[in-house]
């Protein structure tokens, strides 16, 4: 109901629940402008109510998505007196970025947060986790490592190490700093489960 998108990625938009009638994304949920979770996380969906579901939702309808253009976008960027909208599935392609701590702000590709680290890839820089090489400089897609400064990777690879890892084991490739290189991550809008490693990551590393 608040992306208007059957098919997404889970990784982004996180898993589809139906109740009440009602059908939306988790990360739909806690995105959307003024719809707030109750107290009580057993009530409605995950805590958000039916009804308010329902007046978020008219309220989106004439509110276009910055990135696809279409209407029904539920999410404003939080910046004071910016009024760009988006779905939370266009978020990426758009370059706008979603914080998935409390208080799951959002930002707008004009307003997104980025990185203050200086520094700029030697050329023939290989990604270390899919070994391809990377931009040459720092953009949405191609991120560095604030910890060390050496190790370049896209955006999709690092989201993917994330949803493997976990809170507790992702780290950086290179250099292995943890707490720095999670809070520049998270501020940077990679999701990063709150939860032990997967088998995923256990499997390429020989256990966990």
């Amino acid at each position: 109901m608040l992306c208007r998108c059957a098919e997404v990625d889970p990784d982004i938009c996180g898993d589809k629940l139906e109740k009440c009638g009602l059908c939306a994304h988790v990360f739909c949920l806690f995105f959307a402008t003024l719809l707030f979770r109750q107290a009580n996380k057993h009530v409605g969906l995950m805590g958000f109510l039916p009804r308010d579901i329902r007046i978020a939702v008219r309220r989106a309808a004439q509110k276009r998505c910055c990135v696809c253009g279409q209407r029904g976008a539920t999410i404003m960027c939080c910046m004071e007196g910016c009024d760009r909208c988006f779905h939370l599935p266009c978020a990426k392609e758009g370059s706008c970025v979603t914080q998935y701590i409390p208080p799951c702000r959002s930002f707008c590709p004009v307003h997104r947060p980025k990185q203050n680290v200086e520094a700029t890839p030697d050329p023939g820089t290989d990604c270390p986790i899919c070994l391809e090489p990377v931009e040459d400089r720092k953009t949405f897609r191609t991120l560095v490592c604030p910890a060390c400064k050496s190790a370049w990777f896209h955006r999709d690879c690092i989201q993917g190490l994330a949803m493997c890892a976990g809170a507790l084991y992702l780290h950086c490739p290179l250099c292995r700093n943890r707490m720095v290189f999670e809070i520049e991550m998270f501020s940077l809008g990679i999701r990063i489960p709150f939860r032990l490693v997967s088998f995923c990551l256990a499997h390429r590393t020989g256990g966990a």
